[in-house]
């Protein structure tokens, strides 16, 4: 299922351990409290980071996208936006 959930982090150094470690996850509707959280760790001296999903994720989470649409939907957008890119670099290639 896509990922629905606000999650607290600890941010990994340079170095280290690259799985993350959840301190701390909550509903989206709770997210005052994964900030309140993140706010109580930083005040600690632990750095964190939060992760949280966004409109998207959200809205096709709610409507029951499958696991395979939202990859088919993520991957075409990244198609959209290289698309784009390519395009600014070559409108830019021949103005100058």
């Amino acid at each position: 299922m896509i990922e629905s959930r606000i999650k607290v982090i600890a941010a990994q150094g340079q170095g280290q351990d690259p799985r993350e470690v959840v301190l701390f996850e909550c509903a989206v509707e709770e997210e005052e409290k994964a900030y309140a959280f993140a706010r109580d760790m930083e005040a600690l001296g632990v750095a964190v980071k939060i992760n949280a999903p966004g409109v998207s994720e959200t809205l096709a989470s709610s409507l029951g996208v499958s696991e395979r649409e939202w990859r088919e939907y993520r991957d075409s957008m990244d198609r959209e936006i290289c698309d784009h890119e390519v395009e600014g670099e070559a409108k830019e290639q021949t103005t100058d």
